[in-house]
C-alpha cells in the first residue's frame, strides 16, 4: 500500500509540475505578444 501511495504522489507532483510549466509557457506567451504589439 505504502508503494501505491508513493506512486500516486509523484504522479500528483508530475502533474503540478506540467501545470506550472504550461501556465509559466502561457505567461511567457502573454508577455511576448504585448511586447511585439508595442
Amino acid at each position: 500500500m505504502a508503494e501505491l501511495a508513493a506512486v500516486s504522489g509523484l504522479r500528483g507532483v508530475l502533474l503540478d509540475q506540467t501545470q506550472l510549466l504550461a501556465l509559466a509557457s502561457a505567461l511567457v506567451r502573454e508577455l511576448s505578444i504585448n511586447v511585439t504589439a508595442d
